[in-house]
């Protein structure tokens, strides 16, 4: 009984949104309003009789109190109940269209609303064959005053560059334009032109305590379920990976990343990859396109312009940014000494 109750309220509630949404006169909305008149028809007893049910909200009015009494006189409330419990058991079919149509068009105005939001969007361009993204001047939407960026590749990207200069939020730029475009049809940038991916990411992780499960086990985790989604008979993939295997030590991840991200660029797979390791820019050199962001270092602080450029990095900032944040000169020193050290020796010197 409780079932066929929840089920008349949702009911009642889905004609009242309906008799203001068929108002919109939107052609690309005609046949779906034109269906919900039709079906707003078919369930107009139930919600015609729905005043005779007890709401639930107390009032105390004149007009509530005479519909109690009359309640309990008549008990035309059970009545009506059992006459809309019969209108249900024979459409079922037409409550899980009211459903649909019903969603669909509230779907339309909240995408409708979304773009209304942004400052400006594009409708995106799908292509199939060659395996492309073609992306201009995209944006994140949860950055005010966003600095766009532009790529036009149809081979994998390895993204370098120093510490905040804006790699990771560049991959995610490009996963939620693609994801958008995919899902709701609306691209953050002045064009959006790609084939249909299936997407996958390896971002933002973190150590998971219940699974017992370190950082490097939880990273190598996520690149095998990458792996395992490869599939020459689907739709190609788009993979994202920031900073691949840090949480390992320098000398195997820089080999095994080496490794993965050249057994990734060479399947059924476009690859947007970060990396603080420059030496992935020559490993990677003939399967992977360079791209790096770069910064203004001055004496006393760091200036990023946030703009993606051609090519691999060709500076490094995390020990300058020691000095901004106020370091001791001494500890900001001697590390410059050791970095310059192995950059000359390939080996690190134990005293200095």
């Amino acid at each position: 009984m409780e079932r066929y109750f929840v089920c008349i309220n949702q009911i009642v509630k889905m004609i009242k949104a309906s008799k203001d949404i068929v108002n919109l006169d939107l052609d690309f909305l005609a046949d779906s309003n034109a269906r919900l008149k039709e079906l707003s028809k078919a369930f107009s007893k139930i919600y015609n009789n729905s005043a005779m049910l007890e709401t639930g909200n107390v009032t105390g009015s004149i007009s509530e109190i005479i519909m109690d009494y009359l309640r309990m006189l008549t008990h035309i409330d059970l009545i009506k109940f059992n006459n809309m419990v019969k209108l249900l058991n024979n459409k079922e079919q037409e409550i899980y269209e009211l459903m649909d149509v019903l969603g669909f068009i509230e779907s339309t105005i909240a995408i409708a609303s979304f773009r209304k939001s942004l400052p400006y969007y594009s409708v995106p361009e799908f292509v199939e064959g060659e395996i492309s993204i073609n992306l201009e001047e995209a944006y994140h939407p949860l950055i005010d005053n966003p600095v766009v960026n532009s790529i036009s590749e149809n081979g994998n990207v390895l993204l370098t560059g120093s510490n905040a200069s804006g790699k990771s939020t560049f991959l995610k730029t490009v996963a939620i334009n693609a994801i958008l475009s995919q899902t709701i049809n609306t691209s953050l940038s002045k064009s959006y032109k790609a084939p249909k991916f299936r997407i996958y990411s390896s971002m933002a992780l973190r150590d998971d305590l219940e699974a017992n499960n370190s950082y490097y086990i939880v990273e190598i985790k996520s690149i095998k379920r990458i792996f395992d989604s490869l599939d020459d008979n689907k739709k190609p993939l788009l993979i994202f990976i920031d900073e691949v295997l840090k949480g390992t030590n320098t000398v195997e991840r820089v080999a095994a990343s080496t490794q993965i991200l050249s057994s990734l660029g060479k399947s059924k797979a476009f690859v947007f990859a970060a990396t603080h390791d420059v030496e992935l820019t020559t490993l990677l050199e003939k399967e992977y396109e360079n791209y790096h962001f770069r910064e203004n270092v001055t004496d006393d602080e760091v200036l990023f312009d946030y703009k993606l450029h051609k090519g691999p990095a060709t500076t490094r900032n995390a020990i300058k940014l020691l000095s901004v944040l106020g370091f001791d000169k001494e500890i900001v020193d001697k590390s410059n000494e050791r970095a310059a050290y192995f950059l000359e020796n390939a080996s690190w010197k134990v005293e200095i």
